[in-house]
């Protein structure tokens, strides 16, 4: 099969990633992993973020280990991406940085993480390293006040890991320190950022230190200069019970009988019920146009990866099904007009 996702170049030692990329969260205990997967490499995708805090679990590591056997070549190319730097609980609510302290004791604090989730896939180093957090720490959902880590210290510290990665890169950080970071990392090496973007936008925080992108700031092409944008978009297969919404519409079906989980009841807005009734009537005009069958799910990530500012995007799948859906919404997303989008996300 010929790939539909493009590749493309970030800087990454003679690799490039994928158009379209894939969170594996929701495939660690997936009986139906490996085929998920290999379907996913046939169509283009060659980009996959790790995540150290489902090590216990291993389908996707029965899945790199037989495909590297199988095609030691094609292997070679995929591009793995593993998070580190995450606050750690101390009890219950509480939620401790582990980015204070000198450059040593940062890197410390996060090396140990990093070395067992390279040992656990036996990768040599990863691809891409994400800090997925800044440096914070929290009650709950709160921010505890005090002043942050000063940014160069932080830098200071992944330099020390330098030999763990390829490339450097940060999540969920406000736009001011993702820029101080980047100008330290230079010219020549930019600086991949990752925060979560979609249509849909939350009233808040499901998660401790979690930080959106704006869709006017995502149409800016001088948004964040001198970095490589990589959000994750959660109706691409985020979010466990939201995986298959068509939209927010029918998200009352996922509510348990203790009401809506938090990411959930956070894009429960009357803004985005709007929305949605919006994307609907979008999506069906334009299948009537272009004779096409889109559902307002492959529209939802059309939207999210056709912003000028996108580079690639992380969605996850727990089916065939939903990896069809993902693809069929970045092919989209290269014929959907910059006007549209705007339209898409006006005020309701």
């Amino acid at each position: 099969m010929e790939p539909l996702v493009d590749k493309i170049d970030i800087g990454l030692d003679g690799k490039q990633i994928s158009g379209l990329m894939l969170g594996t969260s929701t495939l660690y205990t997936n009986k139906n992993c490996s085929s998920i997967l290999n379907a996913a490499v046939e169509y283009g995708i060659n980009t996959f973020d790790l995540a150290p805090s489902h090590l216990s679990n291993d389908k996707v590591k029965e899945w790199m280990f037989a495909f590297r056997k199988k095609d030691p070549e094609t292997f070679s190319r995929l591009v793995f991406v593993i998070k580190g730097g995450f606050p750690t609980e101390e009890k219950q609510g509480r939620y401790r940085s582990q980015l204070v302290g000198s450059a040593e004791e940062i890197a410390r604090n996060i090396q140990k993480s990093l070395e067992q989730a390279l040992a656990f896939y036996e990768l040599p180093k990863a691809d891409v390293f994400m800090l997925h957090r800044d440096d914070e720490d929290y009650v709950y959902n709160s921010a505890v006040k005090r002043e942050k880590t000063p940014v160069k210290t932080i830098f200071e510290a992944t330099k020390q890991l330098s030999q763990f990665y390829s490339i450097c890169s940060v999540s969920n950080w406000e736009d001011e320190r993702a820029l101080e970071f980047a100008s330290l990392m230079g010219k020549d090496n930019p600086l991949v950022c990752s925060s979560y973007f979609s249509l849909w936008e939350r009233s808040g925080r499901p998660w401790h230190g979690e930080f959106s992108y704006k869709h006017e700031d995502l149409m800016n092409p001088s948004y964040l200069p001198g970095c490589t944008i990589l959000p994750y978009s959660p109706l691409g297969g985020f979010f466990g019970s939201l995986i298959s919404l068509a939209g927010v519409e029918e998200i009352e079906k996922y509510c348990d009988e203790d009401g809506p989980n938090p990411v959930t009841r956070l894009v429960m807005t009357d803004r985005n019920r709007s929305k949605y009734k919006r994307l609907k009537e979008y999506t069906e005009g334009l299948n009537d146009e272009r004779m096409t069958s889109y559902s307002t799910l492959q529209m939802t990530i059309a939207y999210c990866l056709a912003h000028p500012r996108v580079t690639s995007a992380f969605t996850c799948v727990d089916s065939m099904e939903q990896l069809e859906n993902n693809i069929r919404g970045y092919i989209l997303s290269k014929s959907i007009p910059q006007t549209d989008l705007d339209f898409l996300n006006l005020n309701c």
